[in-house]
């Protein structure tokens, strides 16, 4: 499966952050979410991911130096 392969591969670049990999959940769902402050020259970005009955496995957001298009974004 490609999702598999993907995040096999990424993990693998991970080097000794490997511990932090864990298997795809079958059936998760994933929110991806970004904004843009452009006064600031900043972005931040989010995901959460929830298993198939709807519970929270993991949330993450980091705010970036720099900017991007608003197409980029979303």
């Amino acid at each position: 499966m490609f999702v598999d392969n993907s995040f096999d591969q990424w993990c693998k670049v991970q080097g000794d952050r490997r511990e932090l990999c864990v298997k795809p959940i079958s059936g998760a769902k994933v929110k991806v979410d970004a904004t843009i402050f452009p006064l600031e020259g900043q972005f931040g970005i989010g995901f959460i991911v929830h298993d198939p009955s709807s519970l929270l496995v993991v949330a993450r957001a980091h705010c970036c130096l720099g900017s991007i298009e608003p197409d980029v974004a979303e």
